[in-house]
């Protein structure tokens, strides 16, 4: 069993060797389960558009519910991190993804139902985010918080790995019920993890270094950087739901647009483990390598539009880019967003959470409207515009925190946020 680490005293500087697995384990656990609802429902598309007499449009609209109940609970639910501890968040949070996950399994019977489902599992996501964003600032060490990122926002590729394991496994061999239920109980197996977290620690972690005590909330570079957020995601979001189905609707077998769908999470797991270590051992520029992943992606979406039935080498590829650099960089942007605010953390995250979870929402709900109009390939187009709006964006946005910083005189952050030359 995976020990926990004691939390540094207030005042502590943990060497950067003082972190291992345990000490980021709660926080993957708790990212993986509250990802898992939404997933598994875009991993079972195809099953559940038969089960329901659904088609594409409402699969995007349950996206969107997803989104919407976040975006609307993010701001709002950060204090709550604040007053309880974030480790009692996670804790919560987790516990309760298991629950409406089998709940799925055992007790929806029309798409309506799911909807409901969707939208409480969107509360809890956008509870869980800025509690783990706060766990890992307080108690991973500055040296190798960039990796505990990296590693955090890697549960999200897995949780997508998971779903898409779970269709030939199980979805194609004994309905998509079974595969909700498998998936509840490993949730709330992970639930262990925070709840050994939330009765091991007592202090309330480190508080940032003391160059950093008067850095405020920058409200336009937040309020810019939340827009790119919201850009990115808008295009990331399809590929959860709407990969398989469009590999089916090239002519791939279903598990095989399941197999694409799986090496596409292991390429986006493992672009933030990568872009994790990188930012430790770099220390600066981080926005502008997020820009240039996002680059990248609108190249991968580009991709998925071209792809049909004759070039279904074309989907795996696109599908491994789109995931890798057009899903890859959410650990480095939210590290990024932490550092330069270590004073408000949570506020911060959940500023930008709420727009990646608008985006969420515009992402499938525009999606499935002109997949159900124009076919799949117009719709993965439109990802690719979104991607390279996004990466203009958060140049922008890069821009005017610089200018923000350098009024304040916060000469460390300016130097941090420009690229090394």
């Amino acid at each position: 069993m995976v020990s926990l680490p004691s939390p540094p005293k207030r005042g502590d500087s943990p060497s950067p060797e003082s972190i291992h697995l345990g000490a980021v384990l709660p926080a993957v656990a708790t990212a993986t389960s509250a990802s898992l609802p939404v997933f598994l429902v875009g991993a079972s598309s195809v099953q559940l558009m038969a089960a329901f007499h659904i088609g594409p449009a409402t699969i995007g609209l349950l996206g969107a519910l997803y989104s919407a109940a976040g975006a609307t609970a993010s701001i709002p639910l950060s204090r709550l991190t604040n007053r309880l501890g974030p480790s009692l968040v996670m804790a919560a949070a987790n516990v309760s993804a298991a629950a409406l996950i089998g709940l799925v399994a055992v007790g929806v019977g029309a798409a309506w139902q799911l909807g409901v489902v969707l939208l409480a599992a969107g509360v809890v996501s956008a509870t869980a985010q800025p509690a783990i964003n706060v766990y890992l600032s307080r108690f991973i060490p500055r040296a190798r918080q960039g990796t505990a990122f990296g590693v955090k926002q890697a549960s999200v590729p897995t949780a997508t790995l998971l779903a898409g394991a779970l269709v030939p496994l199980v979805v194609l061999n004994f309905g998509w019920r079974w595969a909700f239920a498998t998936a509840a109980v490993g949730a709330a197996l992970l639930a262990v993890l925070p709840l050994r977290l939330a009765r091991s620690t007592r202090s309330p972690g480190r508080p940032p270094p003391h160059h950093l005590q008067g850095t405020p909330i920058q409200s336009k570079p937040l309020f810019l950087l939340a827009l790119a957020f919201g850009l990115g995601i808008a295009a990331a979001s399809c590929l959860g739901t709407f990969l398989i189905p469009s590999g089916v609707a090239a002519g791939l077998p279903k598990a095989s647009a399941a197999d694409a769908a799986i090496a596409a999470s292991i390429s986006s797991l493992t672009a933030r483990l990568a872009l994790g270590v990188h930012a430790d051992h770099s220390g600066r520029g981080h926005l502008k390598v997020v820009a240039g992943m996002l680059v990248a992606g609108s190249v991968g979406f580009s991709l998925l539009a071209v792809a049909g039935g004759q070039v279904k080498d074309l989907l795996f590829m696109g599908a491994i880019l789109s995931y890798g650099a057009g899903w890859g960089w959410n650990g480095l942007f939210n590290y990024a967003v932490v550092k330069y605010h270590p004073l408000a953390a949570a506020k911060a995250t959940a500023v930008t959470q709420a727009g990646g979870r608008l985006g969420g929402i515009a992402g499938p709900l525009v999606f499935g409207a002109i997949a159900a109009d124009r076919g799949y390939g117009a719709a993965w187009f439109g990802c690719a515009i979104a991607a390279l709006a996004a990466a203009a964006m958060m140049l922008a946005g890069r821009r005017a925190l610089v200018g923000a910083l350098e009024a304040d005189k916060d000469d460390d952050l300016v130097e941090e946020l420009a690229f090394p030359s």
